[in-house]
């Protein structure tokens, strides 16, 4: 029997094929996900690529696919029949909410629905038993005041905030829709009459006409309402990872993602004079050419972004080629300096085994050991 090498990507195999690593090469982890033994670069249905562990994760059991592990993380449900209403997947669409056909998704009705068609007032197939369904569809008072009006104690309409399309009180905190140019904001509060489901569901004590979406949500156009961005989101444009503008503290902007640890190497297109190191390929000296080099990132604390690293390092601290932590292929470290090189500087010799520049003996100019003995040319000559 003989020892055969492992494929490539892996670290630890029980043969040689590339799905029977028994755990990911680190070089590799940044382009593949371990997923059952197997490094692959994309995680199949029902698991979602977790780039902080470079593996891949099941999603929640009631998720055929999703972008997180929560229940209502899923982008599509596992069962065909169920329907998802934000994110979550639902046996039907609940009380208050329509089916959307071409999406698959539970929307909400408009506020003054019981039951409805569509998101538009005039959608609505039932109503409250304070209200009748008028011949347009509108959900109306019993006694009826103008668009933009409500009934007070004394049976008076009064006028609605200027926000809102349709109210129940003067605050922008009665409207029941908003106007054209404003957005729906739920304030919750937690369900008590069920409090073993607390933490879970949460039903809206106000509805607040807002002209621009708080801090933590996005203005969703369609139907008129401020949804809450990705749990990595400061402020977004959409409800998924993808969709950040800015990223919550603690998360470092990697590209169109928020992370925790920025992903230590990508590719990228470069222009420049010389090939790198490793590189096999023809250029002419006096013109710039791209090139496909992978960069090493470090998460900068004062702008949060993940930032690129010193071509020569795989880890670093900064942006100095003085920043690195550790060294590409084809450079050896110099500790002391923080730096990686092609070769070791005079009174340095390169210890080949942990691919580190050492320092010579005291009495060597330049040397290829540690040892007074391995001199090439000492300092008395």
């Amino acid at each position: 029997q003989e020892c055969e090498p492992c494929h490539r990507s892996c670290r630890a195999c029980g043969g040689p094929r590339y799905d029977d690593c028994d755990s990911c090469e680190d070089e590799c982890a940044h382009y593949h996900f371990f997923h059952n033994g197997t490094c692959v670069d994309d995680c199949p249905d029902g698991y979602f690529a977790n780039d902080k562990q470079d593996e891949c994760v099941r999603c929640h059991a009631d998720c055929g696919s999703c972008d997180g592990p929560g229940f209502d993380d899923c982008i599509e449900c596992r069962n065909k029949k169920a329907v998802r209403y934000n994110g979550e997947c639902l046996p039907k669409c609940p009380k208050g909410t329509y089916y959307d056909e071409t999406t698959n998704e539970c929307r909400d009705c408009d506020r003054s629905c019981l039951t409805c068609s569509g998101h538009e007032p005039s959608s609505c197939l039932s109503c409250d038993t304070d209200r009748r369904k008028d011949a347009s569809g509108h959900c109306v008072w019993y006694r009826q005041c103008s668009l933009q009006s409500y009934v007070d104690q004394n049976g008076e309409c009064q006028q609605c905030h200027e926000l809102c399309h349709r109210c129940s009180g003067p605050g922008k905190d009665h409207c029941l829709s908003c106007n054209d140019l404003s957005f729906m904001f739920l304030l919750y509060k937690k369900d008590t009459s069920s409090p073993e489901v607390l933490t879970l569901h949460l039903s809206p004590s106000d509805n607040t006409c807002v002209q621009e979406c708080p801090v933590g949500y996005y203005a969703d156009k369609d139907v008129r309402v401020c949804e809450r961005c990705h749990f990595t989101c400061q402020s977004c444009v959409g409800r998924h990872s993808v969709e950040c503008l800015i990223c919550k503290p603690g998360f470092f902007k990697q590209g169109i993602n928020c992370v925790e640890t920025c992903s230590e190497r990508l590719e990228e297109q470069v222009q420049q004079m010389q090939p790198p190191p490793s590189s096999s390929l023809l250029f002419f000296p006096s013109t710039k050419q791209m090139f496909s080099l992978i960069f090493s990132h470090f998460g900068n604390k004062t702008t949060m972004l993940c930032e690129r690293c010193d071509p020569s390092c795989s880890k670093c601290w900064g942006h100095s080629n003085r920043n690195c932590l550790s060294c590409r292929e084809g450079y050896v470290y110099l500790r002391p300096w923080g730096q990686c090189l092609q070769r070791c500087p005079l009174g340095y010799y390169q210890d080949s085994q942990s691919k580190t520049c050492q320092k010579c003996h005291p009495t060597c100019k330049s040397c290829t050991g540690k040892g007074s003995l391995s001199w090439l040319v000492t300092l008395f000559v």
